[in-house]
């Protein structure tokens, strides 16, 4: 039987081969299946080349040793180049994974065979071969005629395969049998010779020297005067006789070995070759063959292989008569005959018919005799063995790269010695060899014409289905004037009919819904353009509760994406709980025929709950039905900060109004009523006069910050000089302070003029020294400086006046430098604050420098103080509007 190695790598390599084929040829037909870049398509061209190249060579035995650096190198660079070309792979990620696991194990059958590990190296390749060709089979299923093909081909190729494996083998079996058989047949006839013809030839020999001592009257007064005599023990024959019985055995049986002896085993002649062994002639002499010749009551011939030593022989005997007184015939003496069975024996008569048999001769303990390389010594007795305790011959046997047959020889009906014929097993290996060669080659042509035929049948089947696929892209992009043109009798042809009418139908129904869509989108774009346009969050929900719309002002409040929100549960996506605690998840997710309203907080992803009210309202379908809903959310947020703001105005202007509204009409009632004196009086009128300027800057701060929320402008347009502008303020603060404070100023006498609203101007830098007084409660110098600078407007800088006011008070942190020029901000807007004022101090300084075309700046760190500075551009203000 062919051995499974030789089957497997036959199998392992057609299969590669096969794959690596298929991919050339899809290459070739159909590369868009694989790849749109040239490159790409190059190195897989490549690739295939030397996978299927390798393939063939190492598969037919063209190339035996797979471990050449030049079939490595070839099947190494073919995977690289695979490997790159699958970068811009386009038959899909599947078959791009399968064609990678076919590469990796073409790679490992490479590092095992270089490892000398031949079988899982065919294991590998095969598992390889398969992967690669399943890849290009999943590759070439968007086109039907490279399916047709590949399933086809696939078909007719597993079917030459499994022959070709098939044949191999029973070929393979019966090359074998052969040579059992001829082996089996040489064994036979070589121990028919040794233990049947020999012995007949050494009997004949024996006979005739026999016949020369009855008939040559020399040789039979001889033989007479010997046994008459009586000298069983000293008798020899004449010099004479014994230069005439050598020449006998010199011209008669040169080779053999004859010798005269009498019934106790005295030799009274004998003649040998030259190196024939005197101990063997002793043997033979003593061997049962020529006892049991003696022992016949008339004497007789007995003629045998014997087994002596190391060495087998033929042994003939032939008895000798001798007529006595009494007219009775006596066989007192006998002619032996001995043929050894040695190496020059098999070598001069048997080797030259077949130079590629080797025989030998075999005992159970030593090789006797051996022409040609009939194997080891141990494996010669082992068969030796096997065959003289059975008794049967060996028909084959296989061992250390020979096939063996053996038969035994028999000395009468007893095996004696083993006659083995052998032959090297490359007899059966080289015939397999040279079918497996053959059979890969017509593997080859049948592949070929496999694939072929069917890459025409598919094409053939898929012509009029890719044209059909053609016009179904051209529909696709909107031609749809252009038919088919499909004209066939067959199925194709009735699609194809049929296809037209669809087109053309396609094409009237595709201008009426053109047109509708048109419309459609019309009214879509308006009204996604309110949705998104509006102020308040819109959430459409379906019958399920599951959301289908969030526009932006939705995504803003709830801090959700649009896209993440679709399609859930509006209750997971709105968490909202009514005034009363109740959670609203259940009226969200049950749309309700009717409209109804409700005031909860929703939580957020951006921070705390925020007040919404919230107007829910039925969608109806087609039936009338309940078919969704709709949730508008409006953010209270503003509303209650607008509550908030009033409040703490209304409670701000209330303190700010009641403080010296409270000295006037205490100080006028105490007047009115009450004799008071006159430096007393005094002091009290001064109070109520302090206490109306107050309220009358109170007036001015709201009348001018009302002013600027309504777009009106009260600046009124003077040139005047900063630093006396300067020193006006600080006179009159400097009169004022106390507690610790002190004021100073920094003036530059070359100060450029400004031009701006005097008044303005001045309630502006008092509020920041009323500010820094105000806020250094613990004391402290307040700085007052003015200086030229620089000031941007409308992109263009502008040559400006800098008046800062400086102080070590409490500082801001950056947080409250953001809100600090904010309308009404504090920072603790009670009643109870520590520090007094509307909020509207900074502010007012704020819409005073942009009055002017200028701005404000803050420096600040808590605890260390702040620094305020209103900048005035001197060459252009703001005009009355």
């Amino acid at each position: 039987m062919i051995s499974f190695a030789a089957l497997g790598r036959f199998a392992a390599e057609f299969l590669a081969f096969l794959a690596g084929l298929a991919g050339l040829a899809l290459v070739g037909l159909r590369p868009e299946l694989l790849s749109r870049s040239r490159l790409s398509r190059a190195a897989l061209a490549l690739g295939f080349a030397l996978i299927a190249t390798a393939a063939f060579l190492e598969g037919s035995l063209i190339v035996h040793d797979r471990t050449l650096p030049e079939m490595v190198a070839a099947r190494g660079v073919g995977l690289l180049a695979l490997l790159i070309g699958s970068r811009q792979w386009e038959g899909g990620d599947r078959s791009r994974r399968l064609l990678w696991i076919g590469i990796a194990g073409m790679a490992v059958a490479a590092g095992l065979l270089a490892g000398g590990v031949g079988a899982l190296a065919d294991v590998a390749l095969g598992v390889g071969g398969a992967g690669m060709a399943i890849a290009l089979r999943v590759a070439s299923g968007r086109s039907i005629a490279a399916r047709v093909a590949a399933g086809s081909a696939a078909i007719l190729l597993l079917v030459i395969l499994v022959l070709s494996v098939s044949l191999s083998a029973v070929l393979s079996t019966t090359v074998r049998d052969d040579a059992g058989r001829r082996l089996d047949a040489r064994a036979a006839t070589e121990a028919d010779f040794a233990q049947k013809t020999e012995p007949e030839n050494a009997v004949d020999v024996a006979a005739n020297v026999a016949l020369s001592f009855v008939l040559i009257p020399v040789y039979a007064e001889a033989n007479s005067a010997l046994v008459t005599n009586g000298n069983l023990h000293t008798g020899t024959l004449p010099a004479n006789l014994t230069n005439l019985f050598d020449g006998i055995e010199k011209f008669i049986a040169p080779d053999l070995a004859i010798t005269y002896i009498n019934t106790i085993g005295h030799e009274y002649a004998k003649a040998a070759p030259g190196g024939f062994s005197a101990i063997a002639i002793s043997d033979a002499v003593g061997s049962d063959v020529v006892k049991q010749a003696f022992a016949q009551p008339a004497g007789g011939q007995r003629a045998a292989v014997q087994v002596f030593g190391s060495a087998a022989f033929v042994v003939a005997v032939q008895a000798i008569q001798h007529p006595l007184a009494s007219g009775t015939v006596d066989y007192p003496s006998a002619i032996v005959v001995v043929q050894p069975l040695d190496s020059s024996y098999l070598i001069a008569d048997r080797r030259p018919l077949d130079p590629s048999v080797s025989l030998a001769i075999v005992s159970r303990t030593a090789v006797l005799a051996e022409a040609g390389n009939a194997g080891s010594r141990a494996q010669l007795l082992s068969l030796a063995s096997r065959t003289l305790d059975s008794g049967n011959p060996i028909a084959l046997s296989a061992a250390g790269g020979l096939l063996s047959a053996t038969q035994p020889i028999l000395a009468g009906s007893q095996p004696v010695a083993v006659l083995v014929a052998s032959t090297p097993a490359t007899v059966v290996t080289d015939v397999r060899d040279k079918l497996l060669r053959t059979l890969f080659l017509l593997a080859m042509a049948g592949t070929l014409v496999a694939l072929a035929l069917a890459a025409y049948s598919g094409e053939r089947v898929s012509g009029g289905i890719r044209v059909l696929t053609e016009a179904a892209q051209r529909i696709q992009a909107g031609n749809f004037a252009e038919p088919a043109g499909v004209r066939s009798d067959d199925e194709v042809g009735v699609l194809g009919a049929a296809f037209d009418s669809m087109a053309m139908s396609i094409s009237e129904q595709t201008a009426a819904l053109q047109l509708a869509a048109e419309e459609e989108t019309a009214l879509r774009n308006q009204l996604e353009a309110v949705v998104a346009g509006m102020g308040e969050a819109l959430i459409a929900v379906d019958a399920d509760g599951r959301v289908t719309l969030f526009n932006r002002a939705a995504e803003e409040l709830i801090g959700l994406d649009s896209l993440d929100v679709e399609g859930e549960l509006v209750g997971a996506v709105l968490v909202a709980v009514g005034e009363d605690g109740a959670v609203l998840a259940t009226r969200l997710e049950h749309p309700l025929p009717g409209r109804w309203m409700a005031t909860a907080t929703v939580a957020t992803e951006l921070g705390p709950r925020i007040p919404v009210a919230i107007t829910a309202g039925p969608l109806r379908g087609p039936d009338g039905g309940v078919s969704g809903g709709v949730l508008v959310l409006r953010d209270l947020r503003p509303e209650r900060q607008v509550e908030q703001l009033k409040s703490e105005f209304l409670s701000r202007i209330g303190h700010e109004l009641r403080t010296p509204l409270t000295g006037i009409l205490g100080y006028a009632e105490i007047l009115l009523h009450r004799q008071v004196p006159t430096e007393r009086a005094h002091e009290m009128h001064q109070q109520i006069v302090d206490a109306g300027r107050r309220l009358y800057r109170v007036v001015q701060m709201l009348e001018f910050s009302a002013a600027a929320q309504a777009g009106r402008s009260l600046i009124r347009s003077e040139q005047m000089n900063v630093r006396q502008l300067v020193d006006e303020a600080v006179t009159t603060w400097a009169e004022r302070v106390g507690g610790g404070h002190s004021i100073a100023r920094r003036i530059p006498r070359e100060l450029p003029e400004i031009t701006g609203d005097r008044r303005w101007l001045t309630m502006a830098i008092d509020e920041l020294i009323d500010n820094a007084v105000k806020f250094s409660p613990e004391g402290g110098k307040v700085g007052v400086s003015a200086q030229e600078a620089t000031w941007e407007s409308g992109g263009v800088e502008v040559p400006a006046v800098r008046i800062t006011v400086s102080d070590d008070g409490v500082g801001l942190t950056e947080a409250e430098q953001l809100e600090v020029f904010t309308d009404f901000v504090q920072g603790d807007g009670s009643d109870t604050r520590r520090f007094g004022g509307l909020g509207l101090g900074l502010s007012l300084v704020k819409r005073v420098a942009e009055a002017h075309g200028g701005g404000v700046q803050v420096e600040s760190l808590p605890k260390h103080g702040s620094k305020f500075s209103m900048i005035v551009p001197t060459l252009t203000i703001k005009q009355e509007g």
